[in-house]
């Protein structure tokens, strides 16, 4: 039978009312209060404690989470999980030197890699796994830090991550604090670290994570009596017969941390790795339901290397089976390593939000469908919406989400 046109006109506007209705649902996907007040702080504490903060998704008097299985006990035991799950899988995306495209790496092929590097890396400094040994990071965030670290884990060293690349006082205290005879060091942090030789003696090798090291570079750290040689040399040296593995006990340090933003330069705080898997699984532990990590995830995250919460979030995900980018490091670039890594988690500190917010206001800010959006997501978000795909995703903030990757 014919169908008018009135008929068709309602069929249409009652689809829109029923398609937005659905994208619009009324129910939190978290309460509002949750979100407000994500943590309370313990009502007791010991004299000269800090104040301890609890997940508000965590009932008092309940016991606190140690791990998320029983033979989950060690970062080295993240790897293995995370490797098991799938080792064809991604694992992780890192930028080639100069490039814009994102090369990236399977678990079984990261894997060859960690033992590589751990191999490598004990042939070259002659030291011993399982002997507290402090071996010091000193470079952003990146695959080669990642890769190190891992291999740490794997051979039981203990990390010490020097943040700030810039600070030779903080550099030299460190040093000296923990007696570092070897450091991976970026090729843009190394004239300040071969500047500070002088006043380091304990170390005898520097391993660069970078493509070039000049011939003046040698020759100066040689005549403090230190070897400098590049990261992937050490990687291929170890790869033609990887050693077996020295696993670590969970009461064992994996790294001891220094709050570069203390007025005193000697806090390093010790982290057992039964400390760092009880942080990542409390974390895991708080978030909602609906927003557990999985093997579709992929963490592109902006902290300093050996930040804590980077090295939780970073096993949450590994754990989980998901993915790892790694950003290029420069502030300019920082929505360009979004679109090019398709993210689903985005993890910085505040001042690379803040220029996020400020770049895509420049972009968006003065126009209507942008402002209404804008205000129509916020009053989603206070009403505990924490959602993609409601009606103003898809009229007006799709191309924005875009510029983040789109997942």
């Amino acid at each position: 039978m014919p169908v008018d046109a009135l008929t068709v006109v309602l069929t249409i506007v009652i689809a829109v009312v029923l398609a937005y209705a659905k994208l619009s649902k009324f129910e939190p996907d978290v309460h509002p209060l949750l979100l407000e007040q994500q943590s309370s702080p313990t009502p007791l504490r010991n004299e000269h404690e800090s104040v301890v903060h609890r997940s508000k998704s965590v009932s008092h008097g309940s016991p606190l989470t140690k791990r998320p299985a029983d033979k989950i006990k060690t970062l080295y035991d993240v790897w293995q999980s995370g490797l098991d799950t799938n080792p064809t899988a991604q694992s992780i995306l890192y930028l080639l030197q100069n490039q814009f495209s994102f090369e990236s790496l399977s678990y079984e092929h990261v894997d060859m890699r960690i033992s590589a590097f751990g191999t490598g890396f004990i042939n070259l400094t002659g030291l011993k796994p399982k002997s507290d040994t402090p071996v010091g990071i000193m470079t952003p965030y990146s695959q080669e830090s990642f890769i190190a670290q891992q291999a740490f884990y794997r051979y039981s060293f203990v990390t010490v991550p020097i943040h700030d690349l810039r600070n030779s006082e903080l550099l030299i205290e460190i040093v000296n604090q923990t007696k570092l005879k070897a450091i991976i060091v970026s090729q843009k942090a190394l004239p300040l670290l071969l500047q500070s030789l002088k006043e380091c003696t304990s170390v005898k090798n520097i391993i660069v994570a970078g493509i070039y090291i000049s011939g003046e570079q040698i020759k100066f750290a040689a005549q403090h009596g230190v070897k400098l040689t590049k990261f992937s040399t050490v990687r291929y040296d170890g790869s033609w017969n990887p050693m077996e593995h020295v696993k670590p006990d969970p009461e064992d340090v994996a790294m001891i941390n220094y709050n570069t933003k203390s007025t005193s330069l000697s806090k390093g705080v010790m982290l057992t790795h039964a400390n760092l898997v009880a942080a990542m699984t409390a974390f895991t532990a708080s978030l909602p339901g609906g927003k557990k990590f999985t093997a579709r995830d992929r963490l592109l995250c902006h902290f300093s290397n050996g930040d804590v919460i980077a090295v939780w979030l970073s096993s949450a995900i590994i754990l989980a089976g998901g993915s790892l980018a790694f950003p290029s490091g420069l502030m300019k670039n920082v929505l360009h390593d979004a679109q090019a890594s398709a993210p689903t988690i985005f993890a910085s500190t505040p001042v690379i939000l803040e220029r996020i917010h400020e770049a895509l206001q420049l972009t968006y800010g003065n126009g209507s469908l942008f402002k209404r959006s804008f205000a129509a997501k916020l009053g989603l978000l206070r009403a505990g919406r924490v959602t993609t795909t409601s009606f103003w995703d898809f009229i007006g903030l799709g191309e924005i989400r875009s510029r983040l990757g789109g997942k």
